[in-house]
């Protein structure tokens, strides 16, 4: 369980054994086509507003390392970018789950370890698609501690599940542009999670926007209210 940890202007280390702000909902219609492999993105501008604006800001990305993603945050935004990269996790655990020798969500237990209110933002990216409920609520309860007050948690939720045994990175173009790079797996996405099941993982946070792409995506935004107490 390694997490990598990227610092400003491109210096890297690795740590071993890693374990109501807005009024109201906006929603908006992405209308380009669904084979393009670049896609507009209006949450994750959104996203990096909230960040970019706190002091020496931490960002815990739950997806693999990209390095136009390592590039944008660390180069050009001055973030501490910490990669946890649980699609990994996903993949060592999936032949056992599958042989019944371990539950899901005993792997996801703990595993963002990270002191309490320590991380400005969370990428989960589609991540909670591939989660069944006891772990996906698990690593939401670990998300929301996490997370400072103000601070902001970026996701996606595909909106059907074709069954297909891959994994997607998200490379990060610029603010308005992600480019998805789908990868092989031995897993598929597990389910398809509704609006008010979302928004009951993360109780406790705030839905600032809600985007839905033409490519059947839902960009959705949360913030951890600035009068929460950190745990």
């Amino acid at each position: 369980m390694d997490a990598t940890t990227f610092g400003t202007l491109g210096d890297r280390l690795f740590r071993f054994g890693a374990r109501r702000a807005d009024a109201g909902i906006g929603l908006s219609v992405d209308r380009d086509s669904s084979e393009n492999a670049v896609f507009p993105t209006r949450g994750l501008g959104r996203f990096v507003s909230y960040v970019s604006k706190r002091d020496s800001p931490t960002i815990i990305d739950l997806g693999p390392v990209v390095g136009a993603n390592v590039s944008f945050f660390g180069e050009q935004l001055g973030c501490k970018l910490i990669v946890e990269d649980l699609f990994a996790e996903l993949e060592r655990v999936a032949r056992q789950v599958q042989q019944k020798e371990i539950e899901l969500v005993s792997a996801i237990n703990g595993r963002l370890d990270h002191l309490p209110g320590s991380a400005d933002g969370v990428l989960c990216w589609d991540l909670f698609d591939y989660l069944d409920q006891p772990s996906a609520e698990s690593l939401a309860r670990q998300v929301i501690e996490v997370l400072k007050p103000g601070g902001a948690v970026f996701a996606l939720f595909g909106g059907s599940n074709s069954g297909a045994e891959r994994y997607t990175k998200y490379a990060i173009m610029d603010r308005e542009h992600l480019e998805h790079r789908p990868y092989k797996a031995t897993r598929g996405k597990g389910r398809t999670w509704g609006s008010r099941d979302v928004f009951k993982l993360f109780h406790g946070l705030t839905i600032g926007e809600t985007y839905l792409l033409k490519i059947q995506i839902r960009e959705m935004l949360f913030r951890k209210p600035q009068a929460a107490a950190q745990v």
